[in-house]
């Protein structure tokens, strides 16, 4: 049987999704611009254009420390480990669009631009762990168990009407920030070579998932006179893989 204790460690390769839906607001259908004729509604068009994905693979180290322990089974091994990384991965990724739409004087152009961006403060997994030795050095092993990190999410939107009537360029805009902490699971595997008597490196590929954190950003309003709004949702998924090394130190009891 034997304790292992400190473990340090760098990794990458924490992927995530960002989702930006709008809808109509409840004061938009009965306001609205007209010139010749035509008749537009604002609010319709500027929910349209927000509606969109975002993905982004924050890059990063992240470094900490694990605690655990091993029960060595003639050439296999169980174990239980746990660990907790600080983290400076971050992503951002947008996307946009331009539309016109009406005829004549009732020509609008709308430029629209949504930022996303996503970080993993910080993340910490407790898991099982089930090996074989190839070597009597060198362990091969299967790991999963829970994930938990704390995460942040911003979400931010430009929306630019350019038209006859309306007398040159507005803005529109709505911005949202969540942080949370959240939970989900993680599986894996990897090698460990124990190179001294007390002493390993280990490398090792999780995949993992968080879930999604939904909030709503502001609304996006338009006040050309009259007011328009649309209202946004954004979910952001925190899922992905980390490959990491590390070191360890083994007591024996």
């Amino acid at each position: 049987m034997e304790w292992l204790l400190c473990r340090l460690e760098h990794a990458s390769g924490l992927n995530s999704h960002t989702s930006t839906n709008a809808v109509v607001g409840s004061t938009a259908l009965d306001q609205q611009l007209s010139a010749g004729g035509f008749t537009t509604s604002l609010a319709p068009a500027a929910a349209a254009a927000i509606t969109g994905r975002s993905n982004s693979s924050p890059g990063g180290f992240i470094g900490g420390a694990q605690a655990g322990y091993n029960l060595q089974l003639n050439r296999g091994l169980v174990g239980i480990e746990a660990d907790i990384d600080g983290s400076g991965a971050r992503g951002h990724e947008g996307y946009g669009e331009s539309d016109t739409f009406g005829t004549g004087a009732g020509t609008f152009g709308l430029s629209t631009r949504v930022d996303n961006t996503q970080a993993v403060d910080w993340m910490g997994t407790l898991r099982g762990r089930l090996g074989m030795f190839l070597h009597p050095d060198i362990l091969a092993y299967a790991t999963a168990g829970l994930a938990y990190g704390e995460t942040t999410s911003s979400t931010f939107v430009n929306q630019q009407w350019s038209g006859a009537l309306l007398s040159g360029f507005k803005t529109s805009g709505s911005m949202g920030i969540s942080n949370r902490l959240m939970a989900g699971w993680t599986a894996g595997g990897g090698l460990e070579w124990m190179f001294s008597p007390n002493m390993s490196v280990k490398a090792e590929y999780l995949w993992y998932n968080l879930g999604s954190n939904n909030y709503e950003p502001s609304p996006a309003l338009t006040t050309f006179g009259k007011s328009n709004s649309a209202l946004l949702f954004t979910s952001a998924n925190y899922a992905g893989a980390v490959a990491r090394v590390g070191f360890n130190y083994y007591f024996n009891p």
